[in-house]
């Protein structure tokens, strides 16, 4: 994954921030009340407890909602870049990693191609969820246009880029982002608040709305999570394209078409093992990992899998709710 480097800057309140992080934190601790007050006393009661609470107390409740809502903001803010690898398909545990083969062996079985995909001749390089699929497709585009490894060359060439053309690609994260924040915090709150709800015996209707809701509200957002990396990933391509060679003219390294993918295998090797660049640039091809054979679940779409857990978990706690 190409590391990200466009939200390193600014003010703590700027737009990125109040909208990716302040603004859902803020919406995500309001709903978790609401189902914290219907469980607990229900929502008329507890509104008229907060009438009859005096200022000071109703000040320091206020207080105290802000404070969580700020650090809410400032985790979300901190681990976007995790919560987008989780969104691509980077999962380490293993039923993750058992996961993520269903969906790499769905997208080879299917054919996958396009720019929202590796290259067919690399099928290795298939992500497990179509936003990941982008942003990989993106991560290839200059190691096998170019010769260069872009995690290695992106912190480098990052600082080079144009101030308007920061904020174009900024931008662009930032859309994808927002997506990736509000599927995760739906997902956590259909998850939490169905728990709670199907352990306080809440009325079946308002538990499968609010679950089953979280969890549509989830996969819409997800689903639509593509667009803006498409949007994102263009930009990295372009960043590549036009600004490279910016890049060499800083370390005096020439930019001609002809050796330049001997100049860029020699700095991988200074920049990762600290190869000399006078050092021969001798590189081995790397071993293509063997792929298993496509399994007999992997013709099942990833989408199925996530709605029948839904379904099933769904219809466990309507069942947990009528105890």
């Amino acid at each position: 994954m190409i590391p990200d480097l466009t939200g390193k800057a600014g003010s703590l309140l700027d737009r990125r921030f109040v909208l990716n992080a302040l603004l859902p934190a803020l919406a995500t601790l309001a709903l978790a009340a609401a189902v914290a007050a219907q469980v607990s006393v229900g929502t008329g009661r507890a509104l008229r407890r907060w009438d009859a609470l005096n200022s000071g107390r109703q000040a320091l409740v206020v207080v105290a909602l802000i404070a969580a809502t700020a650090i809410l903001a400032g985790l979300l803010a901190a681990n976007t870049s995790t919560l987008v690898r989780w969104h691509e398909g980077y999962w380490p545990t293993p039923a993750g990693r058992r996961l993520a083969a269903l969906g790499r062996d769905h997208y080879r079985r299917t054919g996958a191609a396009g720019d929202d995909f590796p290259p067919q001749t690399r099928p290795e390089e298939l992500m497990p969820t179509r936003v990941g699929n982008v942003l990989k497709a993106a991560e290839m585009y200059p190691r096998l246009r170019y010769g260069l490894d872009p995690v290695i060359v992106w912190p480098r060439l990052y600082p080079l880029l144009p101030p308007s053309f920061v904020t174009t690609i900024g931008a662009a994260k930032a859309d994808l982002e927002l997506h990736v924040v509000v599927s995760t915090l739906a997902t956590a709150l259909g998850v939490a608040g169905g728990i709670t709800l199907a352990a306080g015996h809440a009325p079946a209707g308002l538990f499968l709305g609010w679950y089953w809701g979280a969890a549509l509200l989830a996969a819409a957002v997800r689903h639509a999570a593509a667009g803006p990396a498409r949007q994102y990933a263009l930009q990295v391509r372009v960043a590549f394209d036009l600004y490279r060679a910016d890049l060499l003219h800083r370390l005096d390294l020439p930019a001609d078409p002809a050796t330049e993918r001997a100049t860029w295998q020699q700095l991988a090797h200074l920049w990762q093992l600290g190869v000399p660049l006078t050092a021969d640039a001798t590189t081995e091809t790397p071993q293509r990992p063997d792929l298993d054979a496509p399994g007999r679940f992997s013709a099942v779409p990833p989408r199925i899998w996530w709605w029948t857990l839904v379904v099933l978990t769904g219809l466990a706690g309507l069942a947990l709710t009528r105890r």
